[in-house]
């Protein structure tokens, strides 16, 4: 229970804490909008700074750090300090922006435009209006939309027409009873519009308002010296002479904080009221104290100027370098695209003359090729294929001239079969050679059951196989292939009948179909004499070799250049391996 109270205790301890702290802050906000009030402008700063320096930094985001910020402003602005017043007021406008204050936004921007307006910087004194004007709410009081038209009025008749800023002014005041301070300073703005005798009616009425309203002692100088050089540029110095105890009374109560404007003002109208009293020495010595003072104003000015005038030097140094940078870029741009190009063009050409050599290579390999394999070819056609025909025409000669017996040819026809079977043989490969390298030669693609492909290539070969009584066994994984069922039938003649021709008496022939990860498999094997490693090489270098078979079997050489081909022609792998003396597997791989 102890536990929960002091909980409570402290939970309202910081509850008052903070609640004093907004007070705090609440409270000296209004003393600075009073001191604003009263035209102590020195003071109000003084304490606006302290108050600033006391703010933590995490709290500066808030309402009222942005009105202490533009009450700063504003007394900079009224002690024509006026670089020092724009600092505040966009520091007020970017403190407004960050919390979304759309009205404290508008209220930055607008004094922003009065200051402009006190430099006479047209430009930005109406861009930063329009600003504020655009981040008014929808819904604004009618004292907000009087001030807008009352700055506006003030720019029109100063920097744009004269005669709509003064028809705007005027036009404000039967509006304004409601709103004492706004009210007395359209009234001061409209003082130079009124002709001679509405001024002389309305002066002393105006004059006693601000003096009844309690304003503060900067601007009711201000009030006064509008009544009295309107009154010098009539001629009515009599009312310079009867109001200026006055005047002299207010501009010492003011001090530190009436601005050099004012007092430039006020010795000129002193001057004024002394001369036509007659008192030209006083007079004079009262025109040099406007004199030093105007001096001090074209200073301060001048200053303003500079300033302004050193920005837009920058302005226009930044501008004609980003327009050199601008123009940099694009030689850059322009100078890249032309290196692109001529890079892209060099490719090209690099490329095209790759492919040219290429392809150059590529027929001059293929040319060389059909040129090795025509000239095996008329070697086997001027000799294999001649040499036993040769011997079959010399036998029969030599039977025709009597020179062999019966029994001598019935001796000799076993050795003349085999040879003309031989040959029978190579007419059907260079066949085979030549349909798979026709220039017209295109693929026909087909399913087909493996098992009965197999079988019916078997059938051709039943014979021979069972001369040498050699076994054949099936191993079918793959049941279906998709491929040119003439050149698969081509290149497994040629290594079916490799494989029986180096088979041994008794020997067994595998075929086998399967997959092999992605890729599909059709093999040959056997387990005959194999392949010596010398000759593998030459294989598998040169796709082409003759030996005799087991029995003495003759070959042209042609049927690995037809294997070779034909996979080509297929998109399909020929691998071969072989161990001397235990048999060979021919795999064509798809």
């Amino acid at each position: 229970m102890k536990v929960n109270l002091f909980f409570l205790r402290l939970l309202f301890l910081l509850f008052s804490l903070s609640l004093q702290a907004q007070l705090t802050v609440e409270k000296s906000v209004d003393s600075l909008n009073d001191l604003y009030a009263k035209g102590l402008y020195e003071e109000l700063i003084y304490f606006g700074q302290s108050s600033l320096a006391e703010w933590q930094p995490e709290d500066t985001l808030d309402k009222a750090y942005g009105r202490t910020l533009l009450n700063l402003g504003k007394a900079y602005g009224q002690l024509e300090v006026y670089s020092e017043a724009l600092h505040y007021h966009r520091r007020a406008l970017a403190v407004y922006k960050q919390i979304s204050d759309s009205l404290g936004v508008a209220h930055a921007y607008t004094y922003l435009a009065s200051v402009y307006y006190s430099t006479e910087d047209s430009a930005d004194a109406f861009e930063n209006l329009r600003w504020a004007r655009s981040y008014y709410p929808d819904s604004v009081s009618h004292t907000e939309e009087m001030r807008y038209a009352y700055i506006l009025g003030l720019l029109y008749k100063k920097f744009d027409t004269p005669e709509r800023g003064l028809e705007l002014i005027d036009s404000l005041i039967p509006h304004l009873r409601t709103n004492t301070y706004l009210y007395a300073q359209v009234n001061v703005a409209s003082i130079d519009i009124m002709d001679s005798m509405e001024f002389l009616v309305r002066y002393p009425d105006i004059l006693l308002h601000i003096e009844r309203s309690k304003f503060s002692v900067v601007y009711r100088i201000k009030a006064l010296e509008e009544v009295l050089m309107r009154a010098n540029e009539i001629g009515r110095k009599d009312i310079i002479v009867r109001y200026m105890p006055k005047l002299e009374r207010l501009m010492s109560d003011g001090g530190r904080n009436v601005s050099v404007t004012q007092k430039a003002r006020f010795y000129m109208l002193k001057a004024e009221a002394l001369a036509y009293q007659k008192n030209y020495v006083a007079a004079f010595a009262m025109m040099k104290e406007y004199t030093k003072h105007l001096a001090q104003m074209d200073s301060i000015r001048g200053a303003s100027d500079l300033k302004k005038l050193e920005t837009q030097v920058r302005l226009k140094d930044s501008e004609l370098n980003a327009q050199e940078l601008e123009l940099a870029l694009q030689d850059s741009k322009r100078q890249t695209h032309i290196l692109i190009v001529i890079i892209v063009l060099a490719g090209i050409i690099i490329f095209l003359i790759y492919r040219i050599n290429r392809n150059t290579r590529e027929r001059n390999k293929a040319i060389a090729e059909v040129a090795s394999t025509r000239g095996r070819m008329l070697s086997i056609l001027s000799h294999d294929i001649r040499t036993p025909l040769s011997q079959l025409i010399g036998t029969l000669e030599a039977f025709e001239e009597g020179d062999l017996n019966m029994a001598d040819l019935k001796e000799m026809l076993g050795p003349i079969k085999s040879a003309a079977e031989s040959t029978n043989k190579l007419l059907d490969n260079t066949v085979a050679w030549i349909n798979v390298n026709r220039a017209d030669f295109k693929l026909n693609p087909i399913s087909f059951d493996v098992q009965a492909f197999y079988e019916d290539i078997w059938t051709h070969f039943a014979g021979v196989a069972r001369n040498k009584e050699v076994s054949l066994k099936l191993d079918i994984q793959l049941k279906n292939l998709h491929a040119d069922r003439f050149l698969v039938q081509t290149t497994l003649f040629n290594l079916i009948s490799n494989a029986l021709k180096f088979s041994e008496q008794g020997g067994c022939l595998i075929l086998k179909s399967y997959q092999r990860k992605d890729r599909k498999v059709l093999e040959v094997s056997d387990n005959g004499r194999g392949i010596s490693e010398a000759n593998l090489e030459i294989i598998r270098w040169e796709m082409r070799i003759s030996t005799q078979g087991t029995h003495r079997e003759s070959g042209g050489g042609l049927g690995l250049t037809i294997v070779r081909d034909a996979c080509h022609k297929l998109d399909a792998d020929f691998e071969i391996d072989s161990i001397e003396g235990q048999g060979t597997n021919c795999r064509i791989v798809f």
